[in-house]
């Protein structure tokens, strides 16, 4: 026997990166001396993804461990000009990172938060932080230069005033209007007085955590018979900022099985709603029975919904065996029940499910000509029988007073599919007659002779009852 084929997978190495942030060399006329920048923010960004970030202490060292890879590498510092470069790192290395200082003018401006994390549609706020140093107050204004498809505002207007040795902050709102993912820079232009400042704000635009379509039916699960069509209702929550238009993708449909909504394959979700739509699967009639399933999953540009599985039970008719339990038989061979007039008397039924799914049966029953009875065991008379179980009930009736005779029992029993009826009789002897006094048995003349003086007798009787009347 041969073992398992393994599938392949790539070990991405962890590297280990660390450098000092400081003042770019040679921007003050002293070659060679590096002045190091303390709190220093160093993001590392991978496929829209921050995968990692560091703060220079007070000597402006760095480490971070991150995958090897492509990285975008971003490093901010109040005071200093944004960096942002490409980089590749393969293995454990030094990388030193130099800020430009922004020429100081008695004030400083610089992102609270320089890089920011996003999704498309929704707005997020930026937050632009101004030291003032100067012995005046500054009134300072703002601008947002953006790229294409992207929106920009200041909620609270586009101007400030910033007391002398204090600080305040500006606060500006954005959105993404388009479906790029990626990072984004965006700009944002300080003006006071004679000073002018570019404050770079890099924007990652992915989905965020808490973002998805969320995909379900609340009956995922179907019987079916072949050669028909099951109705699913299917719901699909976007909890994205923007409408999304989705794409219906089936997979692993059975050979020969046809799915549709009815209304085309594309689906439209407002954002923030829960949509619904019909999703109809056709069983052809040559199907076997048995456990079968159909993926599916939603599409859109550049999302994708969880894969939901439907499950469809394609059912032949009911397997199940049946019987009246009695110890005696007819000479037909049908369960036979001796009870007298009066009696009150059980008769018991027995169902076996051979079938690899439930079966649901409606029993009922017709007792001779229409004697009252009731099914005790199972309330109403329905049946729910597992597969490869049984279940046994008691059908109770009672034989009239005054009734003789052999009547019939007949029990029904009703599924989807196929129905069935027990068959049985009852018998109720009627009472033997009473036995008839015997005279005593004579002999010889004895018999004749007593027979005519009886006789005299009585004729003896009515002659004197005639002469009394007579007299009278």
């Amino acid at each position: 026997m041969e073992p398992p084929e393994v599938p392949d997978i790539e070990i991405v190495p962890v590297v280990l990166i660390e450098g000092y942030v400081s003042e770019a060399p040679d921007i003050r006329d002293r070659p060679g001396v590096l002045i190091p920048v303390p709190n220093a923010q160093i993001y590392f960004i991978r496929n829209n993804i921050v995968f990692a970030t560091a703060t220079s202490n007070a000597v402006g060292f760095y480490s971070v461990a991150i995958p090897a890879g492509d990285y975008t590498v971003a490093a901010a510092a109040p005071g200093f000009q944004t960096l942002i470069r490409e980089q590749t790192f393969r293995s454990t290395q030094t990388h030193d990172i130099g800020l430009t200082p922004i020429p100081f003018n008695g004030f400083v401006p610089y992102a609270l938060y320089p890089v920011l994390e996003t999704s498309p549609g929704r707005e997020f706020d930026c937050t632009i932080v101004v030291e003032n140093f100067q012995i005046i107050d500054q009134m300072v204004t703002f601008t947002a230069v953006t790229p294409p498809e992207w929106q920009a505002w200041f909620p609270l207007g586009e101007a400030m005033m910033v007391r002398t040795g204090d600080s305040n902050e500006m606060i500006f709102r954005m959105k993404y209007t388009g479906k790029q993912q990626g990072a984004h820079t965006i700009k944002v232009v300080v003006n006071g007085g004679a000073y002018f400042a570019e404050i770079p704000v890099i924007v990652v635009v992915k989905d965020l955590p808490f973002e998805s379509m969320d995909f379900y039916a609340t009956s995922p699960e179907k019987y079916i018979k072949p050669g028909n069509t099951a109705d699913f209702i299917l719901y699909v929550e976007n909890k994205y900022a923007q409408d999304k238009l989705m794409n219906i993708r089936v997979d692993d449909i059975p050979p020969n099985w046809s799915a549709t909504t009815g209304n085309g394959t594309e689906l439209f979700i407002p954002d923030g709603k829960i949509t619904q739509t019909h999703f109809y699967v056709y069983v052809p009639a040559e199907t076997p029975p048995g456990n079968y399933t159909v993926n599916v999953t939603l599409c859109g540009d550049g999302i994708q919904s969880n894969t939901l599985t439907l499950k469809l039970r394609v059912e032949a008719d009911p397997l199940y065996d049946a019987i009246i339990k009695s110890h005696n038989r007819s000479p037909e061979g049908y369960p036979e029940f001796n009870v007298s007039t009066g009696t009150a008397f059980d008769i018991p039924v027995r169902i076996y499910n051979s079938w690899t799914f439930p079966v649901n049966i409606q029993a009922s029953a017709l007792i001779a000509d229409n004697w009252p009875y009731y099914i005790d065991g199972v309330p109403g008379g329905r049946v729910k029988i597992s597969p490869g179980k049984a279940q046994e009930f008691t059908i109770r009736t009672m034989v009239p007073n005054g009734t003789y005779g052999t009547f019939p029992i007949k029990v029904y029993l009703e599924s989807p599919g196929r129905d069935m009826t027990l068959t049985g009789s009852i018998v109720v002897p009627a009472p033997e007659p009473s036995p008839t006094p015997e005279l005593p048995a004579t002999h010889g003349w004895e018999g004749p002779a007593l027979t005519g003086i009886t006789a005299g007798a009585i004729l003896f009787t009515i002659a004197a009852s005639l002469l009394r009347k007579m007299k009278f």
